[in-house]
């Protein structure tokens, strides 16, 4: 069993030797091309019908440096040449990326003619008139900065609408007002508002008299009265502190009825108030039945401060 293994990879090993001396033996063929007889010449734009093909230029390295064995003196890369080399193929033009220009159009004296340019009154190639001759920018600047006419201002006027009601829905009032085509503009000023009205019998001249008149009230049958004890109205009697106006105005005719002389005083409390400024046509009127059916009436109407 040993001799068959070792006789198996004396084998493989003559097998090996075998493929990589093969590998070497067998060569690639190399392909050699020409670049001489094989080319088509290219011709360039200049050598047109009728025009001698245009030289090739030497490459420098076949131009004999001066003090050379064969060299001229002197002479130039278009002349010293070396009469045994071969004839260099002619250089390849050079071709780039994207679109390129039309060649040029040579004249039969070999100048070019000049660009064709259309003028006032002649038509285009397919027919239709040429587009109009625009004005330089500089004068299309300064035209545009010449100042026009203004226009003449519209007469206006300005009128306050309020107060309104601290319930009142100012939004759609302003929204009626805007469609209108008016500028309106939302004003909160501070305004005083009677708050509550007290009645009372003016203050007397000491407690003796002040107490005369609560028993001359007990007499008349009048209710809810105090003597005040303190304070600025001292020994006056208070008949009472109405938030309504006419319920005050009622207590007084009351007490009048039976003989007695009773004041009102107003107290007053500082509030917001809600007022529009308009601002509208001079002939332009408020839209009023538009507010009333908003609001249920419509606030004072005067005109602005």
């Amino acid at each position: 069993m040993r001799a068959v293994l070792w006789l198996l990879l004396l084998a493989n090993l003559g097998y090996l030797g075998w493929s990589l001396y093969q590998l070497k033996a067998v060569e690639p063929p190399v392909t050699t091309v020409s670049s001489r007889g094989t080319v088509e010449r290219l011709h360039l734009v200049e050598e047109g019908p009728g025009r001698e093909p245009a030289t090739p230029m030497t490459p420098a390295s076949a131009v004999a440096p001066e003090g050379a064995p064969g060299g001229t003196p002197g002479a130039t890369p278009e002349t010293a040449t070396d009469p045994g080399a071969a004839a260099e193929p002619p250089a390849l033009p050079v071709v780039q990326d994207g679109p390129q220009p039309p060649p040029a159009t040579v004249g039969a004296d070999g100048t070019q003619p000049p660009p064709a340019t259309a003028s006032a009154g002649e038509e285009g190639p397919d027919g239709a008139p040429p587009p109009p001759l625009s004005a330089p920018p500089e004068a299309a600047a300064e035209a545009d900065d010449e100042p026009g006419e203004a226009p003449a201002p519209v007469a206006t006027r300005c009128v306050l609408l309020g107060p309104f009601p601290e319930e009142a829905d100012t939004d759609a009032t302003v929204a009626l007002l805007e469609d209108q085509g008016m500028t309106v503009e939302t004003e909160i000023r501070q305004e005083r508002r009677p708050n509550r009205y007290w009645i009372y019998l003016p203050q007397f001249a000491d407690i003796t008299a002040a107490r005369d008149a609560l028993d001359r009230l007990r007499d008349a049958d009048v209710t809810d009265f105090i003597r005040v004890m303190r304070g600025p109205n001292v020994n006056a009697v208070s008949l009472g502190l109405y938030s309504r106006e006419n319920s005050a105005r009622a207590r007084m005719v009351e007490l009048e009825s039976k003989g007695f002389e009773p004041a009102m005083d107003v107290r007053y409390e500082q509030v917001d108030r809600t007022w529009l400024r308009i601002t509208l046509a001079a002939d332009a009127r408020l839209p009023r039945e538009g507010l009333a059916a908003l609001m249920g009436t419509v606030p004072p109407v005067r005109s602005c401060p």
